[in-house]
């Protein structure tokens, strides 16, 4: 019995002793051969910036020259958003790359997306998590020792007691260096004053250089920063300041002595085992951190002469203490000073990392933004066309105050007042919108723009065709019926294509949610200059169309009926072939105008050719159709026949019946037609003077 009680414990044993066996058992994928093996990595910016891109590029070649890879490895460059990694690790991916690494912190949310779709292809992360996929290793480097070294060395050079760092910001990074850079700081003093600024990216030598301006004229003569290039670097040494390089390259060799030191990082490492456990069938998912003790960061050993030798033996002392310390103890990641911010005083690499509150003590300058100038339309073009349309409204205004004091008389009744002075109307609405069109955009100016134009030609075109419409209706007359074709009758027409106009423009208005917007990068103004220009939604772009169209076919029947009058030759209807010629010419011009308004054109440009045609169109419409009238009442007076002779004779159809009109009357439409209709004589049917337009 206590045998069998002994083999039973000693079995149980074995079956616990074998499935621990199989629980840490490690399983490795197969080893690529050499000649299949191809490695690629994805950079944020060019490997030519002698910052992070360039240290990441030598460290591909290490591991070229280690492994002998002829042909076999890639670059590829300025990829900074998930969209572009994804893009680019598909078509990696397509070339049979065996090994992609995602250099930078915006890479990570792609080539995670990436790793996840593509098991079989393996991935280098810039990443301080575990990874929990099989194909996936984070890679990452100690950012804060480095920075609080630096800060404990500018503390002891600075003269101004004022030092500052250029960073990113959240999201691009956390403050871990500027959090440590401060620590650093305060380690040594708190009399020095430290600033911080963000410039938003990793890579922006604008905004970078644009922050460092600022802290240096605040009087800051010590810099550090965390930036992919040396604008910072560059800036500050600029104005006599000087900088720590904490991009990975050894600056000095390029600045000088305005480089105290600079923090040297080693991505071979990474990249070498990575590359060695897939060639020998050895890879496993992990978290790599490099650290002081693996040799992954050191301060580069030439220092310039700024910096005293004891801050130098400090410095050497101080890195080889640390090496001793596991990532929790060092100083910038335990330290007292947190429990203020974080309610705790030791903080994980993790919070580290995504931290987004920096230290209290700290001096924040918030986000630099580089000051926006206002492009606006060159003074010279807005000057002469504000003179032009106000010319062009003087002139419509003394036509339009001489058409109405003369209305009564018999020149200005064969030309029909009511629709002279409402084509006058239209003309200033047009003069109107060449001034506004001229004026700095806002969200009133860009719907009055819009407005303005539109009606104003709907106004001018809509009754000129209206009066050679009615011109066509008397002479298209085959049956000689008697016409009568009063103002009153024609009105509402040109009513009706005012209220199209508006049915168009109201939704343009409201669905296109007409603005004024700031347009960056604007017809060659720069990246942060900008010009005020109009805006709508694509809804509202697809309704101007439509209302375009509507224009274009007003546009179209005006020729279209100019045209099937271009053989009336009378002097009672004087009138029609200006009209005709006025609107020829409106078509001619846009036949111009539309191919400039579509090739690329400036906004100078487009604003030159807008309002020029506007006033040409419009001027020359109001100069041709009013100036003779006025000239016949100046030389032939007030009360002379509007025309040449007092009798014409008019033959009409096939028949050529003929009769004669007296035209010295001046009588009106609604006049002729009730004598046709009391006459027992049949009507010819066009016999009537150009007072038939209109009474």
């Amino acid at each position: 019995m206590q045998a069998s009680k002994c083999a039973v414990v000693m079995l149980l044993m074995l079956v616990a002793l074998l499935s621990n066996m199989a629980t840490n058992a490690q399983t490795y994928p197969p080893a690529i051969p050499k000649d299949k093996f191809k490695m690629a990595v994805i950079l944020s910016g060019d490997f030519t910036d002698l910052g992070y891109n360039y240290i990441c590029n030598q460290a591909l070649i290490n591991v070229q020259r280690k492994f002998q890879l002829f042909n076999q490895t890639k670059i590829i460059t300025n990829i900074f958003t998930p969209e572009g990694t994804e893009a680019v690790i598909h078509e990696l991916v397509a070339e049979n790359y065996t090994l992609i690494v995602g250099a930078s912190l915006e890479h990570s949310v792609g080539t995670k997306a990436m790793a996840i779709k593509y098991p079989n292809v393996y991935f280098l992360i810039r990443d301080i998590e575990m990874p929990t996929i099989p194909n996936v290793r984070s890679i990452f480097i100690d950012f804060g020792i480095g920075h609080y070294m630096c800060g404990v060395m500018a503390a002891l050079t600075t003269r101004s007691n004022k030092i500052g760092i250029v960073i990113p910001g959240p999201p691009s990074l956390g403050y871990i260096t500027s959090n440590s850079f401060y620590l650093g700081a305060r380690n040594v003093s708190n009399d020095v004053k430290v600033y911080l600024i963000e410039s938003g990216s990793w890579l922006n030598p604008d905004l970078e250089a644009g922050a460092t301006n600022q802290l240096l004229d605040l009087g800051v003569d010590v810099f550090a920063m965390s930036a992919d290039d040396l604008t910072v670097q560059k800036t500050a040494a600029a104005r006599g300041a000087t900088s720590f390089c904490t991009s990975g390259y050894p600056c000095y060799n390029i600045l000088g002595e305005s480089i105290l030191t600079s923090i040297l990082y080693n991505w071979t490492n990474s990249y070498h085992d990575a590359a060695f456990d897939l060639l020998n069938g050895t890879w496993t998912p992990k978290l790599v951190y490099g650290t002081l003790a693996d040799g992954s960061l050191e301060f580069d050993t030439q220092y310039s002469y700024l910096l005293a030798p004891s801050i130098i033996k400090r410095l050497r002392d101080s890195m080889e203490y640390w090496k001793q310390f596991p990532l929790e103890d060092l100083p910038y990641a335990s330290n007292p000073i947190f429990f203020e911010t974080y309610g705790k005083t030791r903080l994980s690499p993790y919070d580290l990392l995504k931290s987004e509150k920096y230290l209290n003590g700290t001096t924040y300058m918030g986000r630099y933004e580089v000051p926006a100038i206002e492009f606006k339309v060159s003074e010279s073009v807005v000057i002469v066309f504000v003179v032009c349309g106000a010319l062009l409204a003087f002139i419509t205004m003394v036509y339009l105050a001489g058409v109405a004091f003369f209305r009564q008389t018999k020149i200005m009744r064969s030309a029909s007042p009511l629709f002279c002075m409402m084509i006058l109307v239209g003309a200033l609405i047009v003069a109107a919108a060449i001034i506004i069109w001229n004026m700095n955009a806002t969200r009133d100016v860009c719907r009055a723009r819009l407005w303005l134009l539109s009606l104003g030609y709907t106004v001018i075109v809509g009754n000129m065709v209206i009066k050679n419409f009615r011109i066509w209706l008397i002479f298209d007359n085959p049956r000689l019926k008697r016409l009568k074709i009063t103002n009153i009758k024609l009105l509402p027409w040109v009513l009706g294509m005012i209220l199209v106009n508006l049915a168009l423009l109201i939704p343009i208005t409201i669905v296109g949610h007409v603005n004024a917007i700031r347009s960056y990068d604007f017809d060659g103004v720069g990246i942060y200059n900008y010009r005020m220009t109009c805006d709508m939604t694509k809804d509202g772009s697809v309704i101007l169309y439509v209302l375009l169209a509507y224009h274009g076919l007003m546009l179209l029947i005006g020729c279209f009926v100019s045209w099937k009058i271009r053989t009336v030759d009378v002097p009672e209807f004087n009138e029609s072939k200006p009209i005709a010629n006025t609107i020829y010419a409106i078509a001619f011009c846009l036949f111009i105008i539309i191919p400039l308004m579509v090739s690329r054109q400036s906004y100078d440009g487009q604003n030159i050719i807008i309002c020029a045609s506007s006033v040409f169109v419009t001027g020359s419409a109001v100069l041709i159709l009013f100036t003779p009238k006025f000239w016949r009442l100046y030389t032939k007076g007030v009360n002379a026949n509007p025309f040449s002779k007092s009798t014409t004779s008019l033959s009409f159809g096939p028949s050529a019946n003929t009769r004669e009109l007296d035209t010295t009357a001046g009588v009106s439409m609604d006049q002729y037609s009730a004598t046709q209709q009391n006459s027992h004589t049949p009507p010819p049917p066009v016999a009537v003077s150009q007072d038939t337009e209109a009474s």
